[in-house]
């Protein structure tokens, strides 16, 4: 430390006694210099202590607490070591979650998620067929094609039948896991004939999170027998006979007007022949007229092509067909499709010397209808049993006709008046079957039916041979 001289200023070494410039004694300059200096030392210790406090106070945000790192206390740890600043962290299941409890958000934490994303490298086509004249081929590339997390998309396959018989394609089943199929355009089972093509738009759901590979696809088909792979059956093939399974409800009571909606339901058996589901009017002149929902149907003489159509046939008072006189249905002109899974109108009605028959998918709005002669007809009659000697009846029916004796169950298919609750009236439910073109009487392989005419509030059933019939409090008929 260095004495500085009161009387001259120099600088003197703090052992000088007089300045080496002057000569001026030093010790009083001496003695206040070092009372000055240790008056000033609590105040630089002061200056240094409220400097640290500060820097401290300044970095305690960023100091945490140790905590070892184990399963007991992991949440406290993730949550002390990053800081949540209005987020909660969650560790569950080997993966870190977040919630939000201010509209603050982490700045060591992602302000939004990442979507999943899918990606398809191909498509891998799994069939239950060898190499004999069905084939099928893609119409769409999927090489990295990226989809959207749980949407649907379609996928469509276009199957060529070369061979000399009919394929019915059952069913398209999906194999990858997280994928769910959800239907197809047209509706399966589909019958392809032989020397024929079809497309088919199967529409699938991606999983809910990311994935990247292949998509499998499993084919699963029938092969029918080669009487039925044309579109006209031969009577050799058959004898000229089918048998003719009927589940139906025949009314009591007297209509001018039948009105039903019907649900559209698709189902055939081996052979590749479906249902017909009928509004059937009985007339007081004694002849019957039937109005049908069909769907690859088969009869002794007649094969539709596949896919719904609607169609009708008038019988005489002697139990022989006249509308066509071959006994087969006739088409009716449409002027649109019908979908399966569909509600659609069959209304059949009586008025001046004809009876009226109308057809209408109420989905896509296709439909059409036809007039027919009404020999003198003023109604439509209900029976005192369930139907005439010769099979006919007013009411309801699931007709269908099969090559060989069917003992399979059905679908269920629903029959819903479109009325008031009078159009709701009593009815027997019969069930039958029966081989051959003779009269229908001496040709039943089995019949049952309830033993009176039942009403609808009572909920009335009945079953034989896998088949039944219900008849519910709402007017709705169902068969199945």
């Amino acid at each position: 430390m260095s004495i500085f001289c009161p009387a001259c200023g120099a600088r003197n070494p703090d052992n000088a006694v007089v300045c080496h410039v002057c000569g001026k004694d030093l010790s009083k300059a001496k003695s206040a210099q070092q009372a000055k200096q240790e008056s000033s030392t609590p105040l630089i210790l002061l200056a240094i202590a409220v400097a640290a406090i500060f820097i401290l106070a300044s970095l305690t945000p960023f100091i945490r607490p140790h905590i070892p790192f184990i399963e007991g206390n992991i949440n406290q740890f993730i949550n002390n070591a990053l800081g949540s600043n209005g987020t909660t962290l969650q560790y569950s299941n080997n993966a870190i979650t977040t919630t939000s409890n201010t509209e603050k958000t982490s700045p060591l934490l992602p302000t939004t998620s990442i979507a999943p994303s899918v990606y398809i490298t191909a498509v891998n086509v799994q069939t239950s067929y060898s190499s004999n004249g069905l084939e099928y081929n893609h119409t769409q590339t999927y090489n990295g094609t990226k989809l959207s997390a749980a949407s649907e998309f379609p996928y469509t396959l276009v199957f060529s039948n070369s061979a000399n018989t009919s394929y019915v394609i059952n069913s398209i089943k999906v194999g990858t896991p997280g994928f769910l199929y959800v239907n197809s355009t047209p509706a399966l089972p589909y019958l392809i004939a032989a020397g024929s093509s079809i497309s088919i738009t199967s529409f699938i759901k991606s999983p809910n999170y990311s994935y990247s590979g292949v998509l499998e696809l499993k084919v699963k088909e029938t092969a029918l027998n080669s009487s039925s792979s044309n579109k006209t059956l031969s009577k050799n093939a058959t004898n000229g006979e089918l048998w003719d399974q009927r589940i139906g409800e025949s009314f009591a009571e007297n209509y001018t007007d039948l009105l039903y909606n019907v649900t559209a339901i698709p189902q055939i058996d081996s052979n590749g022949c479906g249902p017909s589901y009928t509004v059937d009017g009985l007339s007081d002149m004694g002849y019957w007229y039937k109005l049908a929902l069909s769907y690859s149907l088969c009869n002794d003489s007649y094969f539709h092509s596949p896919g719904f159509s609607v169609n009708y046939q008038v019988y005489g008072p002697s139990g022989s067909a006249i509308y066509p006189a071959s006994g087969s249905y006739i088409s009716m002109p449409l002027n649109g499709s019908i979908n399966a899974g569909d509600e659609v109108l069959l209304n059949m009605y009586v008025i001046g010397s004809n009876v009226v028959m109308v057809a209408k998918d109420w989905n896509t709005g296709s439909g059409g209808y036809v007039l027919l002669d009404g020999y003198g007809a003023n109604s439509f009659v209900g029976t005192h049993s369930p139907f005439s000697p010769h099979g006919f009846f007013t009411g309801l029916m699931t007709e269908w006709y099969h090559l060989n004796q069917y003992n399979s169950t059905e679908q269920n298919v629903t029959y819903s008046p479109l009325c008031s609750a009078s159009c709701s009236p009593a009815a027997w439910l019969w069930i039958d079957e029966s081989h051959g073109n003779s009269s229908f009487a001496n040709n039943t392989v089995f019949s049952n039916s309830t033993s009176v005419a039942v009403y609808p509030y009572q909920d009335a059933a009945i079953s034989s041979h896998k088949l039944a019939a219900y008849y519910l409090s709402n007017g709705s008929f169902i068969t199945g």
